[in-house]
């Protein structure tokens, strides 16, 4: 009896008949008549009655919705939650500063440690997700992430809460490519798809937006240690509903774990984040730095050959064949390059600069919060009709425009034209975050969706690493004017990064719907 205690399509709900054994291969024969859309069967404690369940077309179409529904809410969650912490830290940094004695470069590494293990390790996840199934990967990030943000909220010294910010990098990266596996699989439709796919972009531009505003408010109220405890029950609830409601992956079995690979694009992006952020302290010369950024290029160089000689490797190269497909990769990275970096720095400004409390920060950023997750609604209800090219294009427009805007920003006198330029940036992060993903996703063979969420995810993480790297080295404590100097030097350097993306969009991202 090969069937015995297997399920062989759909789900169920009530049972119709119990029969004998001698009657199971008729039983079988029911799948092909059109009042059965689904069989189980099991052996009683007897070992000599078979139960059969089935669901009629209409039942078959109501569970279908209902598995749709749950897993698209459950990986928003999941979602939300890693997006939500690159930024929320952001406004607890001068608490944490004071209360545990950080510099700037620590700081840094704060924020970068996250964000630098969720780069490096998304092109293994996306594979692991291929491999061994979406949902178990989904289940070992959450739990994973879950007690890493405990760690962070009890880190007695700068020292361990940057070693528990990596290990929170780690479950991120493992959530992620997953996530939107898992959004493709449960929605064959394509137009359905489109549509969940830019309800799940959405929910990563709110999360990058609320995340100051949010935090703000927790470290007002309950202190810096609680922007990481307040995970803990979304974890443990995502765990839970994941293993009850969202149903075991396909697999692609030559997924390959190229660790060698791994390694080297670990080193890279380490070595060349590091040079970034010690620089200023260490001396541009020094030649830790010159020897960071030599590091860096070199393991560029194998992590690229090694890619392009494996017969399985961990970052297919032949995607980047297709101009669509490598220029929403490349626009991903500036535009959080330019989101993150600018984050950052404002943090610092709004409360060292301006005097403002962690919740007033957070208001601060109010209208950013407001404009992503309106921009990423509009986006997502006419994503079926629209073409992701003019909402990539008109967002990272407006986030230039936002980003260039802040060269008005004075220590002195109101925020409000301030404010404006803040909505235009959150504008177009919201119009481009979430369609760079359909564009992509359009772009990408049947069966590699988790390695290419990998893919644009990694250059999206990188940017922002970078963003923090780079736009944190003009930050200056010692006086408001020289930080206020540095916010513009940085708004000129990210409004140039979403202008560029801007260009490469325009040029090289179809106009296909």
């Amino acid at each position: 009896m090969p069937f015995i205690g297997k399920r062989l399509t759909g789900f169920h709900k009530r049972l119709d008949t119990i029969i004998p054994p001698q009657e199971i291969n008729a039983l079988l024969c029911l799948q092909q008549m059109k009042s059965f859309h689904a069989l189980y069967i099991r052996e009683n404690k007897r070992g000599k009655l078979f139960m059969a369940h089935t669901l009629t077309e209409t039942q078959m179409a109501q569970a279908t919705k209902k598995t749709q529904a749950l897993t698209l809410v459950i990986v928003c969650v999941g979602y939300f939650m890693v997006v939500l912490d690159t930024t929320i830290v952001n406004v607890a940094l001068p608490a944490i500063q004071s209360n545990l004695g950080a510099s700037v470069s620590e700081l840094q590494w704060i924020v970068d440690g996250y964000v630098l293990a969720f780069a490096c390790l998304l092109l293994t996840a996306g594979a692991l997700g291929d491999r061994f199934g979406a949902r178990q990967v989904f289940l070992l990030g959450i739990a994973l992430f879950t007690a890493a943000s405990i760690l962070c909220g009890e880190a007695p010294t700068i020292a361990i809460m940057i070693v528990a910010r990596i290990i929170q990098g780690i479950g991120a990266a493992l959530i992620i490519p997953a996530t939107l596996a898992l959004v493709n699989e449960a929605y064959p439709d394509s137009k359905a798809r489109a549509r969940a796919v830019s309800i799940w972009g959405a929910i990563a531009s709110l999360g990058l937006a609320v995340g100051p505003l949010v935090g703000g408010i927790l470290v007002d109220t309950l202190g810096w240690r609680s922007i990481f405890m307040v995970n803990i029950p979304f974890g443990i609830a995502g765990i839970v509903v994941a293993w009850r409601f969202i149903r075991p992956s396909t697999r692609v079995k030559e997924s390959s774990l190229d660790l060698g690979a791994q390694f080297m694009a670990i080193i890279t992006l380490a070595a060349l984040t590091a040079a970034f952020i010690e620089g200023k302290t260490l001396g541009w010369n020094s030649p830790f730095i010159l020897g960071a950024f030599i590091v860096s290029l070199a393991g560029l160089v194998v992590f690229l050959l090694l890619e392009h000689r494996a017969p399985a490797p961990m970052l297919p190269l032949k995607l980047f064949a297709n101009p669509t497909f490598t220029a929403t990769n490349v626009a991903g990275l500036l535009l959080n390059f330019g989101f993150y970096g600018q984050i950052f720095i404002l943090s610092l400004f709004f409360q060292q600069a301006r005097g403002l409390s962690s919740l007033e920060t957070g208001l601060a950023f109010l209208p950013l919060a407001g404009s992503t997750s309106l921009a990423s609604a509009l986006i997502g209800r006419f994503a079926s009709h629209t073409s992701p090219r003019l909402a990539i294009t008109c967002g990272l427009l407006l986030s230039g425009i936002g980003s260039l805007g802040l060269l008005f920003t004075t220590t002195a006198g109101s925020l409000l034209l301030t404010e404006c330029f803040l909505f235009l940036i959150g504008s177009g992060v919201g119009l481009a975050g979430p369609q760079l993903i359909t564009a992509m996703l359009l772009h990408t063979p049947q069966g590699r969706a988790g390695i290419a969420g990998g893919v644009l995810n990694a250059a999206r993480q990188t940017g922002g690493a970078l963003g923090v790297a780079l736009l944190g080295i003009f930050i200056s404590q010692d006086h408001p004017a020289l930080l206020i100097n540095g916010l513009h030097i940085a708004a000129v350097i990210a409004g140039a990064a979403f202008l560029a993306g801007w260009a490469i969009t325009v040029r090289y991202v179809t106009r296909e719907q």
